[in-house]
């Protein structure tokens, strides 16, 4: 038995707009080949009505003889891809061994994996190229030129993590701009789990790194990176490649992993979250660079630089328990960062923010940086195929005047590689 394209529910993987499910019904559609072929009318891949068994063409696929069959195993739970770590399901089938979230060479699984990372790495374009696949009515504004002002937004695409940046800082007027000299800096990376940078559950390291550099090119006194991590600090700093990275280009690792390092601090402005024990760096540096990943997250539904910040406190488990979106905002009406610079070299698409292998990470070699820290979520949530309004945190960081989710009154300029 054949898996069949109602089994796969693409919209567990990324949310799309309704553009780009056509794009991909039309791309991953099965092919008619004999009398297995898809019947007239049958579904595509992202509907969800009885479809008939698919055959798929062996020539263009690059694999000779029946597609194998790939199936959730007979034990009791299995875990569903894209549906976010702990969402399981019940599976019985008394006659498979295979779990469906396994990606074999060749299986149809793994062919539609990687036919969709093509399909996602040109959605993400679209925010650079000013295609409606990517960003829909945002296109004009995404693809605009600057008209002498100084830009709201610098969206870089096509190189290494710290070669994007250096072109995007350059157009911003280099990290002069930012730090002044014998300031001190504080960078706070997304450096939250023990896992390597292809994993990119964690900002990419390179970048870390050149923006350390910059700093200290710039006339910083001092350079210091810290987060609250998930997992055990050390492992974190190390494993992410971030330590290292950082401190060979002259900046400090600082720890987080205890509440002597955090003061009470007030939140006037705060809805749900009136007060919170903030990092003391926050508190005694005179500029503060966010540098977030891109990636998905199973509550918050995307994690960029806002949702980055709630490695600031000390207590996060409160903004689970009270309205995780309206909480990220609060927070960001007290602590303005100086500058975002947004990580989407590598792309978490599904089971974030810890993901579960390189399978659910695309390599879209993108960069977004901003002063607004809610333009900078928005940005990013186009290059991830979703509306900046879907989610939760950066609609209501418009509400309150944190920043603006309006990318066609902004002043981009889009830069290449």
């Amino acid at each position: 038995m054949l898996l069949h394209a109602e089994s796969i529910d693409y919209t567990k993987y990324y949310t799309l707009n309704r553009q780009q499910i056509a794009v991909i019904n039309y791309l991953e559609k099965p092919l008619q080949d004999g009398p297995g072929h898809r019947q007239r009318g049958s579904p595509g891949i992202l509907n969800h009505r009885p479809a008939k068994q698919n055959i798929w063409k062996t020539r263009k696929l690059g694999f000779v003889g029946p597609q194998p069959a790939i199936q959730p195993r007979s034990s009791d739970t299995c875990l569903r891809p894209g549906a976010g770590s702990g969402n399981i399901r019940n599976v019985d089938h008394s006659k498979s061994n295979h779990c469906f979230s396994t990606l074999h060479p060749g299986s149809l699984n793994h062919i539609i994996m990687k036919r969709r990372d093509f399909i996602l790495k040109t959605i993400g374009a679209g925010v650079f190229l000013g295609t409606s696949a990517g960003i829909g009515k945002h296109a004009t504004a995404l693809a605009s030129d600057s008209n002498g002002l100084p830009y709201d937004l610098v969206a870089i695409r096509g190189g290494g993590a710290a070669e994007m940046f250096e072109r995007g800082i350059a157009a911003l007027g280099g990290m002069e701009k930012f730090v002044q000299p014998g300031q001190s800096v504080v960078i706070k990376p997304n450096a939250s789990f023990d896992l390597p940078p292809e994993r990119a559950a964690n900002t990419n390291p390179e970048l870390v790194g050149r923006i350390v550099k910059h700093c200290l090119e710039a006339g910083a006194s001092r350079v210091r990176v810290f987060d609250h991590t998930l997992d055990n600090w050390r492992e974190c700093y190390s494993r992410s490649g971030i330590e290292k990275a950082v401190t060979e280009a002259g900046g400090q690792m600082v720890p987080a992993n205890a509440e002597r390092f955090y003061r009470e601090v007030e939140i006037p402005r705060g809805k749900r979250l009136t007060s919170t024990k903030e990092h003391e760096l926050l508190q005694d540096s005179d500029v503060y660079i966010n540098v977030p990943v891109l990636k998905h997250h199973g509550g918050a539904s995307l994690s960029v630089a806002m949702k980055n910040m709630m490695g600031n406190v000390w207590d996060r488990v409160y903004y689970h328990r009270n309205d995780l979106h309206q909480c990220i905002t609060d927070y960001a009406t007290y602590r303005k960062p100086d500058l975002n610079i947004v990580d989407a070299y590598r792309v978490m698409m599904r089971n974030g923010p810890r993901g579960t292998s390189v399978e659910d990470v695309v390599t879209m070699e993108a960069q977004v940086i901003s002063t607004d820290v809610v333009a900078a979520d928005a940005a990013s949530s186009l290059l991830f195929g979703l509306q900046p309004g879907e989610v939760g945190h950066i609609r209501i960081g418009q509400e309150m005047g944190i920043g603006t989710l309006d990318l066609e009154n902004l002043n981009i300029s889009r830069l290449r590689i």
